[in-house]
C-alpha cells in the first residue's frame, strides 16, 4: 500500500526526504520475510536528457524501515536496511529477511536518494516506484496484491543549487571592466 509522502524540492549534493513509502502487510497466518525488493527509477528533464544522464543525478539509493510512524521523513529512530546504486534504471535491495508478523503485521519502507552535486539540473523531476508484484521477493511463496505501479502521486523536483556546485574562475592578471574582453 502506498503511504503518501509530501512533494519536495531536492537539493543537489544532499540526501532527499522519502521519495516513496510503501506499507507491506502480511495477510497470511504465519510470519513472512522480505528477502529483496526492486524500485524502478523515473526522471524527466524538460530540456531532454538520455536515461544515462538522468540516472547520473543519483549517487546512491537508501532503503529505510520506518519505525516512528512518520513516512514523510527519516528520523533517528528509522533504520537503514539497505543501500543500492542505480543499474539499468532500478535500485535493487537485499534486505536480509525483513520479518513481517503473521495475521496482519505490517512494515513500512521508505526510499531516499543521495543526489549528485554536479549532475543534477534545475527543473528535473525524480521518483521511485514498485513496478509490479515481482518487485518484492519473499522467503517463501506469497501472493502480493495491490495496484501497480506503487509510486508517490507527484515526483520530487530539483530546483536549487548549493554554492558548492558553483565554480568561479579567477583571472590570471589584471581586471576586466564592463565592455572589455580578455
Amino acid at each position: 500500500t502506498l503511504i503518501p509522502v509530501p512533494t519536495q524540492t531536492c537539493v543537489p549534493g544532499l540526501v532527499t526526504e522519502p521519495l516513496v513509502a510503501v506499507q507491506l502487510t502480511n495477510g497470511y497466518a504465519l510470519a513472512i520475510a522480505v528477502d529483496s525488493c526492486h524500485f524502478v527509477f523515473t526522471a524527466t528533464d524538460p530540456q531532454g536528457a538520455t536515461a544515462t544522464q538522468l540516472a547520473s543525478q543519483i549517487d546512491s539509493v537508501y532503503l529505510y524501515l520506518d519505525r516512528d510512524g512518520n513516512a514523510g521523513s527519516i528520523s533517528a529512530t528509522d533504520t537503514l536496511i539497505a543501500v543500492s546504486r542505480l543499474q539499468s534504471g532500478r535500485a535493487s535491495f537485499d534486505v536480509g529477511a525483513l520479518a513481517i508478523a503473521g495475521g496482519g503485521g505490517s512494515r513500512t519502507i521508505n526510499v531516499v536518494a543521495k543526489l549528485n552535486l554536479l549532475n543534477c539540473r534545475n527543473g528535473n523531476t525524480i521518483a521511485f516506484a514498485l513496478a509490479d508484484s515481482s518487485s518484492v521477493v519473499f522467503d517463501r511463496a506469497a501472493r502480493m496484491t495491490g495496484s501497480f505501479p506503487i509510486a508517490n502521486s507527484a515526483a520530487a523536483s530539483i530546483n536549487a543549487f548549493p554554492v558548492a556546485a558553483v565554480v568561479v574562475n579567477t583571472l590570471a592578471s589584471g581586471n576586466l571592466y564592463a565592455g572589455q574582453t580578455n
